[in-house]
């Protein structure tokens, strides 16, 4: 009877969770087709309408994401991003660009991303080809047995350097992004000891 109890109000805890995220994604879902357009966001319009944007940000700032399973808190965590960069905008605003705030983004913590993502492109040189850079049109990717042991490794340790960043220090967006990138580091690492890239297909093909 007990067990029945505990079970019961697990999954109306659960249940009851799902609906808050579901129903703040459905509110973040209608913000963005209110104020975003081909890629563009209506600053001004969102100034003039704050109140109802001020009460969106409190909403996610009051959920603990951390309750939510991997693939609810990804989507959170991006929506939430993306949020506190157009806010960052609209409490400055009229600007140029959110890199135009000074201190938005974090020199010592991008300068980390920068290197990643051009050891993305140099690792995966038909993806930097599809995005428009030609510096390694005549390379193809290494799939060796070696190559992936050495990415896993240098995984590790671009994680252990994102560990060495307190993450008190950055502004709320950049602790978002922190998150972000901190889990999809963890997540690509404990995964290698499945061995998924020796499996002869994927789900795209």
């Amino acid at each position: 009877m007990h067990l029945r109890i505990l079970y019961l109000l697990f999954f109306f805890s659960a249940s009851s969770l799902l609906l808050v995220a579901q129903t703040l994604e459905n509110d973040i879902d209608e913000f963005y087709a209110k104020y975003i357009s081909e890629g563009k966001v209506n600053y001004d319009q969102i100034k003039q309408q704050t109140t109802n944007f001020e009460q969106l940000i409190s909403r996610v700032k009051k959920i603990d994401w951390t309750k939510f399973d991997q693939t609810t808190q990804q989507a959170f965590l991006i929506n939430a991003y993306n949020l506190y960069v157009i806010k960052a905008v609209v409490d400055r605003y009229p600007i140029s660009s959110p890199k135009a705030v000074n201190g938005f983004f974090t020199k010592k913590k991008y300068r980390l991303f920068d290197e990643v993502w051009e050891n993305t492109l140099r690792e995966n040189p038909t993806f930097a080809s599809s995005l428009g850079d030609k510096r390694y049109n005549d390379k193809w990717g290494d799939n060796s047995l070696a190559a992936y042991e050495r990415r896993h490794k240098e995984n590790i340790a671009t994680l252990a350097r994102l560990n060495k960043i307190d993450r008190s220090e950055l502004s709320v967006s950049d602790q978002l992004n922190y998150d972000l990138f901190q889990k999809d580091y963890e997540k690509s690492i404990e995964s290698f000891k499945f061995k998924g890239y020796l499996l002869p297909i994927n789900p795209i093909y």
